[in-house]
C-alpha cells in the first residue's frame, strides 16, 4: 500500500527523494563554496570585455587624479618652505591653495569611490565566470570577493588570495575541473608586486593622514604629512599600473579559455543544470 509523504522532508529516505537530494548537493558543490544552486543560472559565462574596459578607464583616470594630488601637494609644500624661510606669501596666495587643495581632495574621495565600485564590479564577474570555465572548487565565491576589501584583517590578504584564483582559473592552457588541474597554473610575478606596493601605499598614506589630523600641527610637521602623501601616491600610481595589466590579461585570458573548452565544459554541466529545482 503507498504511503503519503512530504517531498520537501529531508528525513524521508525513500528511493525518490534520496535522489532528489543527492543531485542538489552535487549541484551546490559544483557551484562553489558559499552558492547555493539557485546561483547556478548566475553562473553562466559572460565576456569580460566591457567590464575589463570601464574598469581599465577609470583605474587609469584615477591614475590621473593621482598625477594632480601629488602636483598640487608639491605645491603647497613649496608656499609652506617659503613661509618657513620668512618670504612674504599674500593671504590671497594661501587661501587660493587652501581652495585647491580643497578640490584635488574632493576629486581624489569621488575618484576613489566610483573607481572601486568599478573594479568591484569586474572581479565580481571575473570570479562568476569561474565556474563556467571549470572550476567546480572554487574556494571564495564571487560575494566575498567583494566583501573581503571592506572587512579588517581580512582585506590586508583575502583580495590578493581571491586575485590570484582568479588568475589561476582564467588561465587558458589549464583544461579540467579539479583543484589538481587549475592550482598549479602559474601566476604572474605582477601579482605580488601589485600587492605589496598596494599594501605599502596604503600604509604611508596613513602616517601622512596621521600627520594632518595631529592637533596644533606645526608648519614642519605639515611639509612631512605632505612628503608622506605624495610618496603614497607615487607608489599607488605603481600599484594601479600594475592592477591596469593584470586587469587587461585576466580579461584576455577568460575570452581565450572559454573559446577554447567553454562548449565542451557547458556539455558537461548540463546534467547539473537539469537537476536544479
Amino acid at each position: 500500500m503507498a504511503t503519503n509523504h512530504d517531498p520537501n522532508d529531508l528525513n524521508c529516505q525513500c528511493v525518490d527523494c534520496r535522489a532528489r537530494r543527492r543531485s542538489q548537493q552535487i549541484v551546490a558543490s559544483a557551484v562553489g563554496p558559499g552558492a547555493t544552486s539557485t546561483t547556478l543560472a548566475q553562473r553562466e559565462f559572460a565576456s569580460l570585455r566591457v567590464a575589463g574596459n570601464f574598469a581599465t578607464i577609470f583605474l587609469m583616470a584615477f591614475g590621473v587624479l593621482l598625477v594632480i594630488t601629488i602636483i598640487s601637494n608639491f605645491m603647497e609644500i613649496s608656499l609652506l618652505q617659503s613661509i618657513n624661510v620668512g618670504a612674504v606669501v599674500t593671504i590671497e596666495e594661501a587661501n587660493s591653495n587652501d581652495r585647491r587643495q580643497q578640490v584635488v581632495g574632493i576629486l581624489y574621495l569621488v575618484g576613489f569611490i566610483v573607481t572601486a565600485i568599478v573594479f568591484w564590479a569586474w572581479i565580481h564577474r571575473a570570479s562568476s565566470n569561474l565556474y563556467s570555465l571549470g572550476l567546480d572548487e572554487q574556494q571564495h565565491s564571487p560575494g566575498w570577493a567583494i566583501a573581503c576589501w571592506i572587512i579588517p584583517v581580512i582585506s590586508l590578504f583575502r583580495p590578493y588570495q581571491i586575485m590570484k584564483e582568479i588568475w589561476k582559473g582564467s588561465y587558458p592552457k589549464i583544461e579540467g575541473n579539479s583543484r589538481g588541474a587549475w592550482d598549479d597554473a602559474p601566476v604572474s610575478h605582477l601579482m605580488g608586486f601589485w600587492w605589496a606596493t598596494f599594501l605599502i601605499g596604503s600604509w604611508v598614506a596613513k602616517i601622512s593622514s596621521r600627520v594632518f589630523f595631529s592637533d596644533n600641527a606645526t608648519i614642519d610637521q605639515y611639509i612631512t604629512g605632505n612628503w608622506f602623501a605624495i610618496i603614497s601616491d607615487v607608489i599607488w600610481l605603481v600599484s594601479l599600473i600594475l592592477i591596469v595589466v593584470l586587469v587587461r590579461q585576466i580579461t584576455n585570458n577568460q575570452e581565450r579559455k572559454f573559446e577554447a573548452y567553454g562548449e565542451s565544459i557547458s556539455a558537461e554541466r548540463e546534467s547539473l543544470n537539469d537537476s536544479v529545482p
